[in-house]
């Protein structure tokens, strides 16, 4: 028995008899035991239970009502069953439910009678309308204990694994690929998982996939199940550590607390950048001819010099940023999205801006990594933006 309820709810069974005039005597009995736990339970911990139903005579109709459980989050755990045995050579149904139980404050909690409506047409072939009540249940919980991050979370088990669409250590240029993390808890509900938690590196674009919450349902309790997904690129040669990532739980079996550790991985491109397709001659020297263009248009229409915030632009470098915002027009004209990346970080470095800072980059990023981009890229909003303080030739 649970050393912590108290013993009389355990042990009481209400027993209804019920007597029609010249009937043999029905009995029904219900009650609620709660499975045998080492202490007290604390707040948001699994309590399982079983409703257990004891009857003889033939059962026309029935229907459990569960009390309104202010104090506890509930599930049931599956179908109810029927089962039939002999008790002192009578043949007696036995009805069976399991239920979790999840407190949601500390304290001694009371559970409200259960009720078992039915129809029983007992051994004269009488029909007899039959009300069977368990007793009162109290619970002693214990407060949460405190963690250091995230929330408290008690389970009998936790595992943790990840799957990944294209191997993070061979992504090709351009390629994107998916990390699947999944993560299973034994005894929780599913809305008491944690949510997904950060992916993030240096020179790693990650964008968040909608989750999945599953749940299992065992006599044992539930298995509840996330799945999280993360779409990652990354954006230079040099390799994107992510560290592992622990999970904190409370051992429900053992009374200890423990952690998950989902490793950490490297997410490069194949060969660190070996496998890089090499421009073609005219490509290579874009900026140079659109440079070349710029000063011949620059003389005929005199355009003005252009000032940086720290000073006048040189001939080469006024030649250059002529150039990378031609080239710039003319992939965006072309709906080349990525093949204007790299104009407008020159651009920006050009003109003493911070890419990391500039709208216009994170508009090119959100249409050209994101799967499904809130924002559409506006090709005209982009070049606005880098004009703005007259870094760019209007």
């Amino acid at each position: 028995m649970v050393r912590h309820l108290l013993p009389l709810c355990l042990s009481t069974l209400l027993v209804i008899c019920v007597t029609p005039v010249g009937a043999q005597q029905t009995v029904a009995s219900l009650t609620v035991v709660p499975d045998e736990m080492a202490q007290a339970p604390y707040v948001g911990e699994m309590i399982l239970a079983t409703v257990e139903g004891r009857y003889n005579g033939l059962i026309n109709r029935q229907k459990l009502t569960i009390p309104p459980l202010e104090q506890f989050d509930w599930m049931q755990l599956g179908e109810e069953s029927w089962s039939e045995e002999l008790i002192d050579g009578r043949p007696v149904k036995l009805y069976h439910q399991r239920i979790a139980l999840y407190p949601r404050k500390s304290g001694s909690l009371s559970i409200s009678p259960f009720t078992h409506n039915m129809i029983l047409t007992d051994l004269k072939g009488d029909r007899v309308e039959t009300e069977v009540r368990s007793s009162e249940l109290v619970l002693e919980v214990q407060p949460a204990p405190k963690v250091q991050t995230g929330a408290f979370l008690p389970a009998r088990a936790v595992r943790i694994s990840d799957d990944w669409s294209v191997n993070p250590e061979q992504i090709q240029r351009g390629q994107s690929t998916i990390r699947t993390v999944t993560l299973e808890a034994e005894g929780l509900p599913p809305q008491s998982l944690p949510v997904a938690p950060p992916m993030h590196a240096g020179g790693l674009f990650t964008f968040n996939l909608p989750e999945q919450r599953l749940t299992r349902l065992t006599p044992d309790g539930p298995v509840s199940t996330v799945i999280w997904q993360y779409e990652m690129q990354p954006q230079s040669d040099a390799p994107a550590n992510l560290a592992d990532i622990p999970v904190n739980w409370f051992n429900t079996a053992t009374r200890q607390g423990q952690a998950s550790i989902l490793a950490g991985r490297e997410i490069a491109f194949e060969g660190k950048g070996g496998l890089m397709r090499q421009p073609s001659a005219m490509a290579m020297n874009l900026p140079l001819w659109g440079g070349l263009a710029g000063v011949f248009l620059g003389c005929i229409l005199a355009v003005p010099a252009m000032t940086m915030r720290r000073g006048k632009l040189g001939w080469k470098a006024r030649c250059a940023l002529i150039g990378h915002h031609l080239a710039l027009r003319f992939h965006l004209w072309r709906r080349h999205t990525a093949k204007a990346r790299p104009h407008v970080i020159s651009l920006l470095q050009l003109t003493g801006q911070k890419p990391e800072t500039s709208i216009s980059l994170k508009m090119i990023d959100q249409a050209l990594y994101a799967r499904h981009p809130s924002i559409q890229l506006d090709y005209r909003t982009v070049l606005q933006s880098l004009r703005a303080g007259r870094h760019m030739p209007v």
